[in-house]
């Protein structure tokens, strides 16, 4: 799986790196990284799947129904992959229950959180740079030198970044009630086009 060697890995090592006070241990899993995001890309597929329209029905029964996801789906399903997966832990007493056993994930840091939305962001920011379909050359070069800036994220309102919110909002999220990949897809959505906003970009 080539994207979780060029962006899942190093990605990992950085936030682990960076949480070394927590004594954050990373632990390599692509196999189990790859079949986490075909679970939640085949169960969002099936849940698209309009069984009122014959083409879908006759897709779904030749199993390439919704075969291509768009980019904000696809990177939705990755972010709730690497969230679900745990490939980062910590060893902090403040991450072991009262037995010694591992952290629960309520009572645990949101280094997964945060690498899951990284390596969401990642995917969205590849497809942006690389996606082709329905864009002429020139609005595909004005996208890749914006983005050769650094993402644009909305500005902060509560004294906490974006991309922090988003993290704790993950988080929280996934310890109460899962992780849903379709708010999760529309939450990219919302963060593509802001950034095409704030580049004075046009799609066309």
């Amino acid at each position: 799986m080539q994207f979780y060697k060029d962006y899942v890995e190093p990605l990992a090592r950085e936030v682990e790196g960076k949480n070394s006070n927590r004594n954050a241990r990373y632990t390599p899993n692509p196999g189990g990284l790859y079949k986490a995001y075909l679970a939640k890309k085949t169960a969002l597929r099936t849940l698209m799947i309009d069984p009122n329209k014959k083409a879908d029905a006759e897709m779904q029964s030749n199993g390439d129904a919704l075969d291509f996801l768009d980019r904000h789906k696809i990177a939705a399903c990755f972010t709730a992959a690497v969230a679900e997966l745990r490939l980062l832990s910590s060893e902090n007493e403040d991450d072991q229950l009262e037995d010694g056993m591992p952290y629960s994930l309520w009572n645990s840091h949101r280094l997964n959180e945060q690498l899951a939305v990284l390596c969401g962001m990642n995917v969205l920011i590849m497809y942006m740079g690389t996606e082709v379909k329905g864009l002429n050359e020139s609005c595909i070069d004005d996208i890749r030198k914006a983005l050769g800036g650094g993402f644009k994220f909305p500005r902060a309102i509560t004294g906490k970044g974006c991309l922090d919110s988003i993290v704790r909002a993950l988080y929280f999220s996934n310890a109460i009630y899962g992780i849903n990949p379709v708010l999760l897809a529309v939450i990219y959505y919302l963060l593509e086009q802001y950034f095409y906003k704030e580049c004075n970009i046009i799609l066309n």
